[in-house]
């Protein structure tokens, strides 16, 4: 576990954030959270403290079976904690109500399935959903904001697609606009990246990168590949057997030993003049 990581880096990835972190620079937090799936009392993620920075991308990293998705379910408000609170804007979610709560916080799930024969950009209208009534008809803030979304997601070519039609990679990035339609503060993003090629996933990425830069959006992703997530996020948390094991700046936290004990590898890690990851082999058990 962290306890292993070289001297030189523990007080960097174990700590809590900095005391320059006030609580009006955090947008998410949780406490004493712990959390089980709805057909079991078996705790899969235990989490004393968790702040997300305002304005900043934070990637969630660690291996399969870790907790990443789990957590991040239960910041959006999909997955009720068995204990402790998860916060945003300083109120717990239970405090809002769902259409509030949906104006306020977006999530991509790994999984979506289209409404049967849909074009993209009826889709993508889907996302105002939090600023509509039942019977409400489109207004010019609702036509808007699918333009930027759209936009901003580089799926204008395909506004008269069906999405059913749409390959693997395409389908992720309307769905991304689908949740940028909501025009949320906070944005959490499960595994963008995953399954698709390596085009799409520079395309996610550039989407993120223009949205935290551009609106000042709050991000957290999790992804699967840890040097994506070194070279893309500001803040990172690691967790392994659902506990959250280092936290922190990339390059504090992605070290050889950071590596040999969360994802069991040996590995060479290139600092300069960005970072690299060189995996070598297994980590051997002592």
């Amino acid at each position: 576990m962290a306890q292993s990581i070289d001297d030189h880096d523990t007080d960097a990835v174990n700590s809590p954030e900095t005391t320059e972190d006030s609580e009006t620079d955090i947008v998410v937090s949780a406490e004493d959270l712990s959390l089980a799936y709805p057909s079991s009392d078996d705790i899969v993620v235990a989490c004393d403290d968790l702040r997300i920075p305002r304005g900043q991308i934070t990637a969630l990293i660690g291996p399969n079976g870790s907790g990443k998705s789990t957590l991040l379910k239960a910041l959006s408000n999909h997955l009720q904690p068995h204990s402790g609170t998860v916060s945003l804007e300083g109120r717990t979610v239970q405090e809002y109500d769902r259409k509030e709560f949906a104006r306020k916080l977006s999530r991509l799930s790994q999984e979506n399935d289209s409404p049967g024969d849909i074009t993209v950009e009826d889709l993508v209208l889907h996302g105002r959903y939090p600023y509509r009534g039942f019977f409400d008809g489109v207004s010019e803030e609702d036509e808007d904001a699918v333009e930027r979304a759209i936009e901003l997601a580089g799926v204008e070519h395909l506004r008269e697609s069906s999405v059913q039609d749409l390959s693997g990679g395409q389908k992720q990035l309307v769905w991304t606009a689908v949740v940028l339609a909501q025009e949320t503060d906070v944005l959490l993003l499960d595994e963008p990246t995953t399954f698709l090629d390596l085009k799409h996933q520079l395309q996610v990425m550039e989407t993120i990168h223009r949205l935290n830069e551009q609106r000042a959006i709050t991000i957290v992703v999790v992804l699967h590949d840890i040097e994506q997530a070194a070279h893309n996020a500001d803040h990172l948390f690691a967790l392994k057997d659902g506990a959250i094991e280092a936290r922190g700046e990339p390059a504090d936290v992605v070290t050889e030993g950071f590596l040999k004990d969360i994802f069991e590898i040996e590995a060479d890690v290139q600092s300069e003049p960005s970072l690299r990851i060189h995996p070598q082999r297994p980590a051997q058990d002592e």
